[in-house]
Protein backbone atom coordinates (compact mmCIF):
# COMPACT_ATOMS: atom_id res chain seq x y z
CA UNK A 1 0.00 0.00 0.00
CA UNK A 2 3.16 2.52 -0.94
CA UNK A 3 4.56 4.00 -3.61
CA UNK A 4 7.40 1.47 -5.01
CA UNK A 5 10.93 2.74 -4.27
CA UNK A 6 11.70 3.70 -7.89
CA UNK A 7 8.39 5.93 -7.91
CA UNK A 8 10.25 7.81 -4.51
CA UNK A 9 13.56 7.67 -6.29
CA UNK A 10 12.02 9.81 -9.39
CA UNK A 11 10.32 12.12 -7.04
CA UNK A 12 13.79 12.97 -5.27
CA UNK A 13 15.18 13.39 -8.96
CA UNK A 14 17.24 10.40 -9.01
CA UNK A 15 17.52 9.29 -12.28
CA UNK A 16 16.79 4.79 -11.95
CA UNK A 17 16.29 1.91 -14.31
CA UNK A 18 14.00 -0.55 -13.52
CA UNK A 19 14.16 -3.71 -15.50
CA UNK A 20 11.90 -7.14 -15.72
CA UNK A 21 9.90 -5.89 -12.16
CA UNK A 22 6.66 -8.64 -12.18
CA UNK A 23 3.20 -6.94 -12.32
CA UNK A 24 4.64 -3.38 -13.57
CA UNK A 25 2.30 -3.24 -16.83
CA UNK A 26 1.87 -0.43 -17.84
CA UNK A 27 4.70 0.90 -16.68
CA UNK A 28 4.82 4.36 -15.11
CA UNK A 29 6.22 7.51 -16.24
CA UNK A 30 9.28 7.89 -14.00
CA UNK A 31 12.74 9.53 -13.91
CA UNK A 32 14.40 6.80 -15.72
CA UNK A 33 14.02 3.54 -17.82
CA UNK A 34 11.50 0.71 -17.23
CA UNK A 35 10.91 -2.77 -18.81
CA UNK A 36 8.02 -4.69 -17.65
CA UNK A 37 7.93 -8.51 -16.99
CA UNK A 38 5.51 -11.03 -16.13
CA UNK A 39 1.83 -10.02 -17.17
CA UNK A 40 2.51 -7.43 -19.55
CA UNK A 41 -0.33 -8.29 -22.87
CA UNK A 42 1.10 -9.74 -25.81
CA UNK A 43 0.39 -9.50 -29.43
CA UNK A 44 -2.58 -12.83 -29.18
CA UNK A 45 -3.99 -10.93 -26.15
CA UNK A 46 -3.07 -13.17 -23.15
CA UNK A 47 -0.87 -12.05 -20.18
CA UNK A 48 2.44 -13.28 -22.09
CA UNK A 49 2.18 -17.23 -22.31
CA UNK A 50 5.27 -18.10 -23.10
CA UNK A 51 5.96 -20.84 -25.41
CA UNK A 52 8.55 -23.93 -25.26
CA UNK A 53 9.58 -26.07 -28.03
CA UNK A 54 10.64 -29.38 -27.24
CA UNK A 55 12.16 -32.86 -28.59
CA UNK A 56 10.93 -35.08 -25.54
CA UNK A 57 8.27 -37.47 -25.64
CA UNK A 58 4.46 -36.12 -24.52
CA UNK A 59 4.77 -38.69 -21.98
CA UNK A 60 8.11 -37.49 -20.80
CA UNK A 61 7.17 -34.12 -19.92
CA UNK A 62 5.89 -32.50 -16.42
CA UNK A 63 2.96 -30.02 -17.36
CA UNK A 64 4.81 -26.56 -16.71
CA UNK A 65 1.99 -24.38 -17.98
CA UNK A 66 2.22 -22.17 -21.09
CA UNK A 67 2.23 -23.84 -24.65
CA UNK A 68 4.06 -26.58 -25.60
CA UNK A 69 5.52 -27.40 -29.06
CA UNK A 70 5.99 -30.72 -29.78
CA UNK A 71 9.20 -31.32 -32.62
CA UNK A 72 11.11 -33.88 -34.48
CA UNK A 73 14.27 -33.37 -35.11
CA UNK A 74 15.53 -34.05 -39.00
CA UNK A 75 19.71 -34.88 -38.11
CA UNK A 76 20.67 -31.53 -37.96
CA UNK A 77 16.80 -29.61 -38.68
CA UNK A 78 14.17 -28.69 -36.79
CA UNK A 79 11.46 -26.80 -38.17
CA UNK A 80 8.16 -25.28 -37.02
CA UNK A 81 6.52 -22.33 -36.47
CA UNK A 82 5.89 -19.36 -34.28
CA UNK A 83 2.03 -18.76 -33.53
CA UNK A 84 1.02 -15.33 -33.63
CA UNK A 85 -2.25 -13.31 -33.35
CA UNK A 86 -5.84 -14.52 -34.55
CA UNK A 87 -5.63 -13.05 -38.19
CA UNK A 88 -7.62 -10.45 -39.32
CA UNK A 89 -8.23 -12.17 -43.00
CA UNK A 90 -11.64 -13.64 -42.61
CA UNK A 91 -10.40 -15.95 -44.83
CA UNK A 92 -8.11 -17.41 -43.11
CA UNK A 93 -8.83 -19.63 -40.10
CA UNK A 94 -7.00 -19.44 -36.50
CA UNK A 95 -3.41 -17.36 -35.32
CA UNK A 96 -1.19 -16.09 -37.66
CA UNK A 97 1.87 -18.83 -38.11
CA UNK A 98 5.94 -17.59 -38.75
CA UNK A 99 7.31 -20.86 -39.93
CA UNK A 100 10.88 -21.24 -38.73
CA UNK A 101 14.13 -23.76 -39.30
CA UNK A 102 16.68 -23.99 -36.33
CA UNK A 103 19.95 -25.93 -37.54
CA UNK A 104 22.16 -27.46 -35.01
CA UNK A 105 25.76 -26.77 -35.93
CA UNK A 106 27.15 -27.82 -32.86
CA UNK A 107 26.48 -28.59 -28.84
CA UNK A 108 26.75 -24.80 -28.61
CA UNK A 109 25.19 -23.12 -31.31
CA UNK A 110 22.35 -23.16 -34.20
CA UNK A 111 21.25 -21.15 -36.80
CA UNK A 112 17.52 -19.88 -36.56
CA UNK A 113 15.70 -19.04 -40.20
CA UNK A 114 13.01 -17.97 -41.40
CA UNK A 115 12.69 -17.32 -45.22
CA UNK A 116 15.21 -14.88 -46.34
CA UNK A 117 16.39 -13.87 -42.77
CA UNK A 118 19.11 -15.51 -41.13
CA UNK A 119 19.94 -15.04 -37.27
CA UNK A 120 22.80 -17.04 -35.52
CA UNK A 121 22.25 -17.32 -31.68
CA UNK A 122 24.00 -19.31 -29.08
CA UNK A 123 22.47 -22.25 -27.24
CA UNK A 124 22.51 -21.39 -23.44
Amino acid sequence: KSKPFWSLLSDYGVFNSIIRVPITFPPEKLRGVQLSAMCVPDLRGTQGTFSQYTTQAREDRLKTGGEVHYVQRHGDRLDCHLLGPPSSNPRDKGALKLPFQLRIIDKTSAWLTQRARVRCFEIA
